[in-house]
């Protein structure tokens, strides 16, 4: 099927958080809708979107992301459906003429749903040029998704949770956690002992040494490493897991094998659709998604703050931020796009700016507040309720 099965209607910027340049931009389409079904293609996107935004730690660093929706309409519903697969599955056997030509049992796994990527690449580089990530959702009820260069989703049962797992890999370099390709249960051979050389990949290692191992800066003193061990690498490890949920360890299991290779937590959303993002996924995460608005500034860095002024004449709001490490940084946004400079951009600014700084608490209305006098001539106060910082500890500005 090509292009000339369905034809593309428009894009609509649906997440505006500031310009392309300054933000993570995602661009999600469809394939398998008709022109009839885009409605319900528009409510699955919206569904996407609020997933997106409750699920931490991308909630905490939602201002650095744009979406796009683009609409694209099919011939047919649905995607290929072979009728026979390597995994010894079998399907119906439908080929609907579709836009992006989506088709399951891919690389043997009925599971493996994937679209022609250069399609979907070429239309996000015409609609979006500055995208950093293409995610396809395929109008169809059979379980599958992949990531790669597109990431893919059906809509069986969360499909949301599918589609941000995908977006793990595509988008941040995670890998899958679980320690199966076809299934724990399908008497699959060749996945029992990982043999290969250390993984360029954040959250799985072969190294289970406490000292040296990659994430060895989030394992308490007191966590046995490794944490778990297959006794029986033909199989699953079928054994619970010994600590306590959100435990940094190394669990032995995961990208695609029983044994040989370790994942830093018992249970992720790289693992288990559903579950939270582990540690070490979380602090990918937010490395990555931060690298738009210049990086974390954690409350505890700060040592000097000054709240926001406004120059008329080029329309842009300020905070300065001194922290620990010796230099003064502007966070700043256009004042008719944004609202908090959590939302703006960081760059270095001279520490002369800051010329007084004054702190306290007040008890009345339970809030922290920050004075600050500037060059500029502008006292401001930045302020947020307490006892802890605003959003575990990154800065924003409130009021």
């Amino acid at each position: 099927m090509t292009t000339n099965d369905g034809g593309v209607i428009g894009t609509t910027k649906i997440v505006d958080h500031g310009l392309p340049a300054v933000r993570w931009n995602l661009v999600i389409m469809g394939d398998g809708y008709q022109q009839v079904s885009l409605p319900q293609y528009q409510m699955n996107v919206q569904n996407f979107v609020t997933a997106i935004q409750s699920t931490s730690p991308i909630n905490n660093l939602w201002r650095s992301i744009n979406i796009y929706r683009v609409d694209v309409w099919s011939t047919d519903s649905g995607a290929d459906d072979p009728m026979t697969c390597a995994d010894g599955s079998g399907g119906s056997g439908v080929t609907p003429r579709t836009y992006f030509d989506a088709s399951f049992c891919n690389d043997g796994i009925r599971r493996a749903l994937k679209v022609t990527n250069s399609t979907a690449t070429t239309l996000a580089n015409q609609e979006v040029p500055a995208w950093d990530m293409i995610v396809v959702l395929v109008n169809s009820t059979i379980n599958g998704g992949t990531g790669g260069t597109v990431a893919t989703s059906s809509l069986a049962g969360n499909f949301s949770e599918t589609m941000i797992h995908e977006m793990g890999h595509t988008l941040f370099n995670l890998a899958d956690e679980y320690e199966y390709n076809q299934g724990c249960g399908s008497m699959e051979t060749g996945h029992d002992d990982y043999e290969g050389s250390e993984p360029n990949r954040p959250n799985v290692t072969i190294n289970s040494n406490k000292n040296t191992i990659k994430w060895r800066n989030l394992i308490l003193q007191s966590t046995a490493v490794p944490t778990t061990t297959n006794a029986n690498c033909t199989q699953c490890d079928p054994q619970a897991s010994p600590v306590p949920s959100g435990t940094v360890g190394a669990f032995e299991g995961g990208y695609h094998y029983h044994c040989g290779i370790f994942r830093p937590e018992f249970n992720c959303k790289m693992r288990v659709l559903g579950e939270p993002f582990c540690a070490v996924c979380s602090s990918i995460i937010e490395k990555k998604l931060s690298e738009r608005l210049g990086g974390i500034i954690r409350f505890t860095d700060i040592v000097a703050l000054a709240a926001h002024y406004g120059s008329d004449a080029d329309q842009i709001q300020h905070v300065i931020v001194g922290t620990r490490d010796g230099k003064a940084r502007e966070v700043y946004w256009v004042r008719s796009q944004e609202e908090e400079p959590g939302t703006g951009v960081l760059r270095q600014f001279g520490a002369n700016n800051i010329v007084g700084v004054a702190g306290y608490y007040s008890n009345g209305d339970q809030h922290y507040h920050v004075i600050v006098g500037t060059k500029q001539g502008a006292v401001w106060e930045l302020y947020w309720q307490g006892p802890n910082p605003p959003a575990g500890g990154v800065l924003k500005q409130f009021g």
